[in-house]
Parts: structure tokens; C-alpha cells; sequence
């Protein structure tokens, strides 16, 4: 089955593609995102049912006539919806070093 990008490569193309520089690259700058992201947006979710366990009084105090606890669930939604509006800003420049890839990709495949 053809690749999306209509680049036709062989086992031995993707693994000079994912041995590349520009590939590492783009792996790291990947992970540096997604791995911080993520352990920040776990940690914060669990941290709710901790502090409801541990802190059932702080959780209980009402703040503009409701629990804390309800605030911090409101505001797990919020964060997940900044994490995704960060990933999807960081994403545009994954793309364009992934289109980079393609296009060396595609230059190397032409000088063969």
C-alpha cells in the first residue's frame, strides 16, 4: 500500500529516513512536548481525587457558593482544552519538519 505522501519507499528507505538527522529531530522535538504535557495534565487529573481524599475539608470550602472541588474539576476541562489549542500550535512546526523529511525523502530517492 502507497504512503499518503504518494512516496513509494522501500524497508530499506524508511530506515534511512528514521536513522536521518531531520528524523531524530523531529522525534526529540516531539517528545520534549508530548512527555511534559502529558505527566503535567496526569499529575493535575489525579491530583483531584488526592486532595478530595486527603483534603476533604479544603475541597468542601465553598468558593462563589461552590466547592472547591467542583472549581478544580471545571478547571481540568480548561486545562485540557490549553493543552490541546499548545499541541495543536506545536504540531504546525512538527509538520513542517516532517514535510522537510518527505522532500529530502524525495530528493534522495530522485539521485539514486
Amino acid at each position: 500500500m502507497p504512503a499518503r505522501s504518494g512516496l513509494q519507499t522501500s524497508a530499506a528507505g524508511w530506515k534511512r529516513i528514521a536513522q536521518s538527522s531531520q528524523f531524530q529531530h523531529l522525534m526529540r522535538t516531539k517528545k520534549a512536548f508530548i512527555l511534559p504535557a502529558f505527566l503535567f495534565f496526569a499529575a493535575y487529573c489525579l491530583l483531584m481525587p488526592l486532595l478530595t481524599a486527603y483534603a476533604p475539608r479544603a475541597m468542601g470550602a465553598k468558593m462563589a457558593g461552590v466547592s472547591v472541588a467542583y472549581w478544580y474539576g471545571l478547571s481540568v476541562i480548561l486545562l485540557a482544552w490549553v493543552v490541546v489549542w499548545l499541541y495543536v500550535k506545536a504540531a504546525a512546526g512538527f509538520d513542517l519538519q516532517a514535510r522537510d523529511i518527505v522532500a529530502e525523502a524525495r530528493r534522495a530517492k530522485k539521485s539514486e
